[in-house]
């Protein structure tokens, strides 16, 4: 790993790409109220860069054991019902998550509110209404 440090960095891939933290990200995310809860396909980074917690996308299939995931229909109607009613946000970070498993009838019926880079966040009507325009990208 440590080797492999230099040439992420020459490369800008992982963390040490620029547009993981650029200040329009920052705004929208760090701007998002406390009370809201943030799905995401990397807690890592929502961590990292900007300080908030969230919890993981569903998905169908354990990465692990790759069986299906007892729970995937309750989460989902969970996440959809949060982002519906403005009390939760969708944040997909980096263009891998075009390649993740991502339930496309989730984003179905949202809007794009913020893309920068390779951060997108999606919100539903009610998330629309409670926030507002989106920060403006600088």
């Amino acid at each position: 790993t440590a080797l492999a440090l230099p040439s992420m960095r020459l490369e800008q891939r992982g963390f040490t790409n620029p547009g993981w933290a650029s200040a329009g990200s920052l705004d929208a995310i760090r701007g998002l109220p406390q009370d809201m809860l943030i799905y995401t396909n990397n807690l890592e980074a929502l961590e990292f860069f900007y300080e908030r917690g969230g919890t993981i996308i569903p998905f169908s299939i354990d990465a692990v054991t790759r069986l299906p995931v007892a729970s995937y229909e309750r989460r989902l109607r969970e996440m959809r019902e949060g982002l519906h009613a403005g009390t939760a946000v969708l944040i997909l970070f980096d263009r891998q998550a075009d390649d993740i498993e991502l339930p496309r009838a989730l984003i179905e019926g949202t809007d794009l509110w913020f893309e920068q880079h390779d951060v997108r966040i999606y919100v539903g009507a009610g998330g629309a209404e409670r926030l507002g325009n989106a920060p403006n990208p600088q």
